[in-house]
């Protein structure tokens, strides 16, 4: 399911985004620009399992996988960025059924490496619903997922603040990095090409003397 909206976005003004298909658990997507973009089109695509752009799975008990794409590609970083606030909500059907509090609700982000933890306050609820809110500076592929409190505390958390990227706490086990150890190889490789060119370079003026 895709859903997408056309809005000016002007320079430290909140520009809105409402979304109403009844498939889609994002409903509202509120950006705070620091430039004047202009006419602005924010897509929501709501997937039927983890993005494709995405190299890891979604940690947790997944609720809903979606793309949030705004502009062209490259427009939504925290350059143009300064805020954005994205409200979501989960069927209560749902956490009942798999027993988890609305507090373990987290709204997660794939920044290209790893899924970063966002600030997700609940904000109300009714009957039906419960909604949040999750703050951010960038999209991307998001999640929205039940953790855990001991599994949230292993997924590295993005604190969204006006113009910072956020602090990222790295977690090499969300990652599957490995720090890198190739600096020293390298060195030694370049030092063995150099005297391999001196011992050719000699040889050809021995050769050209007639002593080779």
């Amino acid at each position: 399911m895709r859903e997408k909206y056309d809005r000016d976005i002007y320079i430290n003004k909140v520009t809105q985004y409402a979304f109403t298909h009844p498939e889609n658990p994002i409903i509202y997507v509120n950006i705070t620009a620091n430039v004047n973009a202009g006419e602005t089109i924010t897509t929501v695509e709501v997937l039927k399992s983890t993005s494709s752009f995405v190299n890891y799975s979604v940690p947790g008990k997944v609720y809903k996988n979606v793309n949030i794409w705004v502009g062209t590609s490259g427009f939504a970083v925290p350059k143009n960025i300064k805020e954005a606030v994205i409200t979501f909500r989960v069927e209560n059907s749902w956490l009942s059924g798999i027993n988890i509090k609305s507090s373990n609700i987290k709204m997660v982000r794939w920044d290209g490496s790893k899924w970063n933890l966002l600030e997700t306050p609940e904000k109300t609820k009714d009957d039906k619903y419960t909604y949040f809110e999750a703050k951010t500076n960038a999209f991307s592929p998001f999640a929205i997922t039940g953790v855990e409190e001991a599994a949230s505390s292993t997924i590295p958390q993005v604190i969204a603040q006006p113009g910072v990227t956020g602090a990222v706490i790295p977690n090499s086990t969300i990652t599957g990095e490995a720090p890198s150890e190739g600096a020293p190889s390298v060195n030694f490789a370049i030092i063995i090409a150099v005297f391999a060119m001196i011992g050719i370079v000699i040889a050809v003026h021995l050769k050209r003397r007639g002593n080779f």
